[in-house]
């Protein structure tokens, strides 16, 4: 048999093919570049299917496995044909960064209720105090969604909130959000706990809103 095999690609993946030692084999993939890779006795030949797992398979003495580079091209989980979904944990810091600063702006807001009331204390009890204080936190996170699609704690974790079509939010989008929230994380917070049961790492008012958020490449 001749030492070396010329301009006769094979076209399959995980092929046992005789081989002398030191006798070069070339495979190809359709649709992956060619390879050329020496036999030697005793070798491990790292193979891998499209859509598959690959595999590591000892190569006996005088046979080689044909290999591919189609491997190194493999998607890797939930980032292939859309954008990564952030995991709970990540969400958790960035909502209680966004709570402190929420609580700071609702707290300015006060300072004119006070004013009105002449500096009587005025509780939660009080439905148009409530209502403010909904109205005042919708304008300020609708703000933050629809300018840049981060608030200051989704900034810091390298978060965005976009549509499930990728694009930005409108007021629109803001409002359903903001709703689907009150619900989702007023329930108990189990709306967000959602994120580590569902496939696509959505919380229940990202389902409900049409929203989602998803990470952020760092900056280069």
């Amino acid at each position: 048999m001749d030492s070396r095999l010329r301009g006769n690609d094979i076209n399959c993946v995980g092929t046992v093919i005789p081989a002398e030692a030191g006798m070069i084999v070339r495979t190809a993939h359709p649709g992956a570049p060619s390879s050329v890779i020496p036999a030697e006795a005793g070798m491990i030949v790292r193979t891998a299917q499209p859509g598959t797992p690959s595999s590591v398979i000892p190569a006996k003495a005088g046979i080689h496995a044909a290999s591919t580079e189609h491997e190194r091209y493999r998607p890797q989980p939930r980032s292939s044909g859309g954008p990564v979904r952030p995991r709970l944990l990540r969400r958790l810091a960035a909502l209680t960064y966004d709570a402190l600063l929420l609580f700071a702006v609702l707290f300015a807001a006060t300072v004119p209720v006070l004013v009105l009331t002449g500096g009587e204390a005025v509780g939660p009890s009080e439905p148009a105090y409530t209502a403010w204080l909904l109205a005042v936190s919708y304008v300020y996170l609708g703000w933050c969604w629809t300018r840049s699609g981060q608030t200051l704690g989704m900034r810091a974790w390298r978060m965005r909130v976009r549509t499930r079509d990728g694009a930005r939010l409108e007021w629109r989008h803001a409002l359903a959000r903001f709703a689907a929230a009150l619900v989702s994380i007023g329930a108990a917070g189990l709306g967000l706990l959602w994120v580590a049961f569902d496939r696509d790492r959505l919380s229940l008012h990202d389902r409900l809103s049409g929203t989602a958020l998803e990470m952020v490449p760092p900056e280069r």
